[in-house]
């Protein structure tokens, strides 16, 4: 009977298999172990508890247990998760934000992005144009780290073209750690550029900073008689600004 019940990893039947089996003096200690993990486990499960389950699961795994079903429960709060931050992101995406700050070979990239009616990913897509080019500020799709037991994060990333959109490629993008902060104008947000094949640096100098004041809403809009009326009034003529001045 303990045998059966441990080669079948049955909480119920090891519950009942290990009292009688100790009463016949069989050696139930590694039964104990994996009752110990599968009751763990299935807790975990039920509850569907991710912190229970990053317990769970590598002690289950030691004792052999089965714990696909439980990855798989973790995957789909992962995605279910991501999908919400998709959701809140694109309800308050602003409609326009500049990059600045940057002053080494991406320097291009710099200036006034503006949210398209379109998304990548789930999340908002900011679009510049200079010249014939097109530039994008896109949310990666693919994970670009995390672990097993970690939610896959992806970076904010700059590049120009569609096709590197669809390859997941970018020049500039939002250091890893920032995954948590939603929009790229997060304060707290920290960005990097790529010097070299696969060798990212950081850029404490460069920023993606929300527009919505009337002063720089008038620049973005070239209407340099709201402009001088503004600054004439006593409008801040501040850094945002002037970057957006010689973004245009």
């Amino acid at each position: 009977a303990l045998k059966a019940a441990v080669d079948m990893q049955s909480v119920e039947l090891l519950r009942q298999a290990i009292p009688q089996a100790e009463q016949y003096g069989i050696d139930t200690a590694a039964a104990k172990e994996l009752l110990k993990a599968a009751e763990a486990l299935k807790a975990a499960v039920d509850k569907q508890s991710i912190e229970l389950l990053r317990q769970a699961v590598p002690q289950a795994e030691q004792c052999g247990i089965d714990t696909t079903a439980a990855k798989k429960l973790v995957k789909a709060e992962f995605t279910a998760a991501q999908e919400k931050d998709a959701e809140d992101c694109c309800a308050v995406a602003p409609a326009k934000l500049t990059l600045q700050g940057h002053k080494g070979k991406w320097s291009r990239y710099m200036g006034v992005y503006s949210l398209s009616d379109k998304t990548i990913n789930g999340f908002p897509l900011f679009t510049k144009k200079k010249g014939t080019a097109s530039h994008f500020l896109y949310r990666a799709r693919i994970p670009m780290g995390g672990g097993e037991w970690e939610p896959p994060f992806a970076s904010w990333l700059v590049t120009n073209g569609m096709k590197h959109v669809e390859e997941n490629h970018g020049y500039l993008r939002s250091r890893p750690r920032c995954q948590d902060l939603l929009l790229p104008t997060h304060d707290e947000i920290e960005w990097e550029y790529e010097d070299g094949e696969e060798t990212w640096t950081s850029d404490l100098a460069l920023t993606a900073t929300k527009i919505g004041s009337p002063l720089c809403d008038a620049v973005v809009k070239d209407d340099l008689q709201e402009v001088q009326r503004l600054i004439d009034a006593g409008a801040n003529v501040n850094e945002v600004v002037a970057s957006i001045v010689e973004s245009e």
